[in-house]
């Protein structure tokens, strides 16, 4: 495990330190993570959450050895015997750069950063089997309507690279522009968030939207003694349907720390397993939320 491997869990720490006080009032679920219609101005080049922060120990049910197989005829080295136990853990955070894009529109940087490290796999000096970069250009505009009983927060335009930075046959990268809905009815949030693959001459990823998806959309229910998040992903097909669902539990402690579980099942938990399926489970511990 060497230096950049080890900074992720340095800034998760740090994203830890920052706390919000549950008894301020609150106009909207959103209103930790997008500024609202009207409200203040969020300060620029402040880093805030952006996707969850989180570290799990998790089991795969379909670890993709085959991968590694095939990588290892091609170079000559060993192929790492792959365990079904993991560590996965998620860094995420964003920071607006300019006010005033558009009518009170914003735009912001994020980035995600994804690792599945194989801890406990001791005879192959714990390698990191995959992570994935996820840098992101948004222009978020606050919105304030109402569609049946759900009042309108947001949408962000964005584009948004997603690779794994491996050579072949491990490469995978692609790149999408999405429009993202933020909207919420009392304790309850919807981030529905379709997206365009942008084609590619050299494409290491063939029929990704196959298996991913066009799109993804995330339910959020927060109860003052849990959170739950409910993300699906689906490629709207009848004939050949593939996509994804993963469930999140929270249980925040009385210390500041967060209890998280989190079950997966279908396609893509990360980027290299994009067209195989598989279903994991994992408890650990959350630093920030959705919401």
């Amino acid at each position: 495990m060497n230096a950049r491997h080890c900074l992720p869990f340095a800034l998760l720490l740090c994203s830890a330190c920052a706390t919000v006080d549950p008894s301020a009032p609150q106009t909207s679920l959103f209103a930790e993570r997008w500024p609202a219609k009207g409200g203040p101005q969020e300060d620029r080049f402040v880093p805030k959450a952006h996707k969850p922060n989180y570290a799990i120990a998790r089991l795969s049910s379909n670890p993709n050895q085959k991968l590694f197989d095939e990588e290892a005829a091609a170079t000559g080295l060993d192929a790492p015997d792959l365990q079904a136990a993991e560590i996965k853990f998620q860094l995420s955070l964003k920071t607006k750069v300019m006010d005033d894009v558009g009518e009170s529109g914003s735009l912001w940087l994020a980035y995600t950063q994804q690792s599945n490290w194989q801890a406990f796999n001791f005879s192959e000096s714990a390698p990191f089997r995959d992570t994935n970069y996820e840098p992101e250009l948004i222009w978020n505009v606050p919105l304030d309507g109402e569609v049946l009983d759900w009042k309108l927060r947001f949408v962000n335009l964005g584009f948004v690279h997603q690779s794994n930075g491996r050579s072949e046959p491990l490469s995978r990268s692609w790149n999408r522009f999405y429009a993202q809905f933020g909207a919420e009815n009392g304790p309850f949030a919807l981030l529905v968030r379709p997206w365009w693959r942008i084609p590619e001459g050299d494409d290491n990823n063939p029929e990704i939207e196959r298996f991913y998806g066009y799109g993804d959309l995330v339910a959020l229910w927060k109860q003052e003694t849990c959170h739950w998040a409910l993300t699906l992903r689906n490629n709207l097909r009848l004939d050949g349907n593939k996509g994804a669902a993963q469930l999140d539990w929270v249980y925040p402690l009385s210390n500041g720390a967060r209890v998280y579980v989190q079950a997966f099942s279908g396609y893509g938990e990360s980027l290299m397993d994009y067209d195989r399926a598989t279903t994991t489970l994992g408890i650990g511990f959350q630093m920030s939320d959705w919401l």
